[in-house]
C-alpha cells in the first residue's frame, strides 16, 4: 500500500469513529511546533481536536519520562494495555480518552517527572504519519480494532491529577 493509500485509508477509519482528520504536509519542523499545510502531497494525517469527543494525555518520550508515568500507572493498579494509545514519533505516547468536558491545551507541563501535555484543541498528529524518518503506531487497539468510539475509555478520575500539575 502507497504511504497516501495508508493515509487516506487510517483517514477513514477515523471518520468512520466520528473524528475528523486532515491530510498534512510537514515541511518543517522546530521543538513541538510542526510546520505544515493541507496539501496534494500529504506526509501527515492530523486529527481535529477541536469540536472532537476526544482529548489527548500526550506523555513527551524526554528521558525518564515514560519510565515515570509507567511507574504511576503501577502505582494506581493500571495496565498500559487498557489504554488506547499510541507510541509516538519521539518515544512518548499519545493516550486518548473520551473528554468529559471541553478545555484549553495545557503544555510542557510535569508531575514527578513525568512531561507531558493535555490537548483538547487543534491538531494531534498520528498514525500512520511518518517525517523526518520517524513515524507513530498503535502497538495494541488501534481505530482498526475497535467498532464504535464509545470503546475508547472515558476520562478516568486518575488522569485529572495530571490537570493541575506545573509548569517546568
Amino acid at each position: 500500500m502507497k504511504d497516501i493509500e495508508k493515509l487516506l485509508d487510517w483517514q477513514s477509519r477515523w471518520d468512520h469513529l466520528g473524528i475528523q482528520s486532515h491530510l498534512i504536509e510537514i515541511k518543517h519542523e522546530f521543538g513541538i511546533k510542526k510546520l505544515g499545510k493541507e496539501t496534494d502531497t500529504p506526509n501527515c494525517l492530523a486529527l481535529k481536536m477541536t469540536g472532537s469527543p476526544i482529548m489527548c494525555l500526550d506523555i513527551e518520550g524526554h528521558e525518564g519520562s515514560v519510565d515515570q508515568f509507567h511507574k504511576f500507572l503501577t502505582s494506581i493498579n493500571v495496565d498500559m494495555d487498557d489504554l488506547f494509545y499510541e507510541k509516538t514519533r519521539n518515544g512518548g505516547y499519545h493516550i486518548l480518552f473520551l473528554k468529559e468536558s471541553e478545555s484549553r491545551n495545557k503544555f510542557g507541563l510535569d508531575l514527578d517527572g513525568i512531561k507531558y501535555d493535555v490537548l483538547y484543541r487543534g491538531r494531534l498528529y498520528t498514525t500512520p504519519s511518518s517525517f523526518f524518518g520517524k513515524q507513530y503506531s498503535f502497538p495494541k487497539k488501534s481505530p482498526f480494532t475497535i467498532e464504535s468510539i464509545n470503546e475508547i475509555p472515558k476520562e478516568p478520575e486518575w488522569v485529572k491529577k495530571f490537570y493541575g500539575s506545573t509548569k517546568q
